[in-house]
């Protein structure tokens, strides 16, 4: 290389965009006490929407439950992500009377509609105590059209949603449910499909279990077991008795759900549902009585916008010959190197282009080839 010739990295930024805008948020503090709704029709800022194979309106929705006078089968703390340790959020149950049914009840917050690179995000307990009674299933989706209940194998659906069981009872070969399902709706005619590996290609980021169940390794990684003084070791796997932090995320026509920070799943959004509203809800699918002590607690709720992470130049050298440097990539991001060997005017040309999988890359450069070109090169990182 000779001793004039320059290389310069231009590392095309938005330093000053915030990472995220809250779209919608719920806390459940405003509320001075409790508000208790069973049934449907437009409450407390939200759309209730129930079904059931037989029986009258069977569900219990809580606005501003104190979640700390839960005592069994342990206590409930403070959420994750609440400010100053309150202990205010939404209690959500079903089929709880002497009726067996198959029901759901869903909540959609109203004049809510989400479309582009966002997130919804939320803290969920869910609560269960006798295992022969409690596999039930926490609900929550996004692009849903805000009119219709969805539940498992039954009609209408709508959206793209996802289910997990409290204590891991569902069967890991199931059709239509498991301990942590991805779901799609299949319109007013169909039932909601069960996205599995035989019938979905999922990625770039691999699946945490392979089985969406608790015995997956994955899980049971993400989710020990637990010894709850006078009540015994929780099932490893299963994410209920503890507060989880959930995120489900869609940027541009990849949608990522999150648990405690760890990838679950990812999948391509080929279908119809792009846009929409968001949903929470309750789902139980099994031909029993749901016990008094299985319900959901949400706290936390929010909508945020997607605003890309800077992209920053990393390491920059000349090493053997060879111009090398790096950059961090996410999840579901193109990125576009180009190179120039003037500024005035520009004249970018590519050098070549990735799809972000969430870790650094290192773009090399042998200065041989660089020195056939110009003195000097310019060299930048941006997204299409």
């Amino acid at each position: 290389m000779t001793p004039h010739r320059k290389l310069i990295l231009i590392g095309i930024c938005f330093l000053d965009a915030p990472r995220f805008n809250i779209l919608f948020g719920d806390d459940f503090d405003s509320h001075s006490s409790a508000s208790v709704v069973t049934n449907v029709g437009t409450t407390n800022g939200y759309k209730f929407f129930y079904r059931a194979t037989t029986g009258p309106v069977d569900f219990k929705a809580i606005f501003g439950f104190d979640y700390s006078t839960v005592t069994h089968p342990t206590n409930i703390p403070s959420a994750p992500n609440s400010i100053g340790g309150t202990t205010k959020g939404l209690f959500l149950t079903a089929n709880k009377d002497a009726t067996v049914s198959l029901s759901a009840v869903n909540l959609y917050p109203t004049n809510q509609f989400f479309s582009g690179n966002f997130a919804l995000k939320f803290d969920m307990w869910i609560n269960w105590a006798n295992p022969s009674t409690s596999t039930e299933h926490v609900m929550f989706g996004i692009n849903h059209s805000g009119n219709i209940t969805n539940r498992v194998t039954q009609t209408p659906s709508d959206g793209l949603f996802f289910e997990v069981s409290g204590e891991g009872g569902s069967t890991a070969t199931s059709t239509t449910l498991r301990d942590y399902s991805v779901l799609r709706g299949g319109g007013l005619g169909a039932a909601p499909l069960l996205m599995t590996t035989n019938n979905t290609t999922f990625g770039p980021a691999p699946l945490l279990g392979p089985q969406f169940d608790d015995t997956n390794p994955g899980f049971v990684d993400l989710f020990p077991s637990q010894n709850i003084p006078g009540f015994g070791n929780t099932p490893a796997g299963s994410a209920g008795l503890r507060w989880v932090s959930v995120e489900v995320r869609q940027k541009k026509d990849l949608i990522s759900w999150w648990l405690n920070g760890t990838i679950i799943a990812q999948y391509t959004n080929t279908f119809a549902y792009t846009n929409g509203t968001i949903l929470l809800g309750y789902n139980d699918h099994f031909n029993s009585i749901g016990d008094a002590n299985s319900f959901i607690v949400f706290d936390n709720i929010r909508v945020e916008s997607i605003v890309p992470a800077p992209v920053t130049i990393l390491n920059p050298e000349v090493s053997e010959n060879v111009f090398s440097f790096s950059f961090a990539t996410e999840w579901g991001e193109n990125y576009l190197v180009q190179k120039a060997t003037t500024l005035t005017p520009p004249d970018w040309t590519t050098h070549t282009n990735l799809a972000g999988n969430g870790m650094t890359h290192t773009i090399s450069v042998p200065v041989s080839w660089l020195s056939n070109e110009a003195a000097q090169h310019f060299f930048r990182v941006t997204r299409p």
